[in-house]
């Protein structure tokens, strides 16, 4: 079954998967499910480099919430997002 474009999902999000080529394959990079990388509404901080990274797509295109136009490559999330927990130990 072929990825459609939702409208209820960030547009980081849509280029993210796009550029994996499908939710499943973006999922088996992230190491995760198939279902948890389909219940996103955008990119979860802490994958945000790992994206930018395995498919080029810029960090501030995925979540420029985060990562504002004018920000360097080096910036750090904004401390609110920081140390969310992911769910693993």
């Amino acid at each position: 079954m072929s990825w459609k474009r939702d409208d209820r999902i960030d547009g980081g999000l849509t280029l993210a998967i796009e550029a994996a080529g499908s939710v499943s394959a973006l999922a088996r990079v992230l190491g995760l499910a198939q279902s948890t990388v389909a219940m996103w509404r955008r990119v979860p901080v802490h994958h945000v480099l790992a994206i930018e990274a395995r498919y080029g797509v810029p960090r501030r295109e995925l979540r420029p919430d985060i990562y504002p136009l004018d920000s360097g490559s080096s910036r750090r999330p904004r401390r609110a997002d920081r140390g969310r927990s992911t769910g693993r130990r």
